[in-house]
């Protein structure tokens, strides 16, 4: 990832905190229309000629966020996910 003093920070242009990875992820998306997260079925998948990089990260990073969301969700419900606090009430 770049020095924070290499990123250019305007607020046009927000310092998006893209790691390497995921910059690489969106290139195989862009270069072979295989939308990086199979196993969310989503029908149709987003056709990438479609929009901008930008925009190509913002759902890269929503369906992200999703599955680590239902992750955490499918660990708390099985009782493998330990140490979660709701309402000041620790969830074992």
């Amino acid at each position: 990832m770049p020095a924070q003093e290499e990123r250019a920070i305007t607020p046009e242009k927000p310092d998006l905190l893209w790691t390497r990875e995921i910059e690489e992820e969106i290139e195989r998306w862009q270069r072979t229309g295989i939308f990086p997260f199979p196993g969310r079925y989503i029908f149709p998948a987003p056709v990438v000629q479609l929009y901008s990089v930008e925009k190509l990260r913002l759902i890269h990073h929503v369906v992200s966020n999703f599955d680590a969301v239902i992750f955490l969700v499918r660990e708390f419900l099985t009782g493998r996910f330990e140490g979660l606090h709701i309402n000041g009430t620790k969830h074992a």
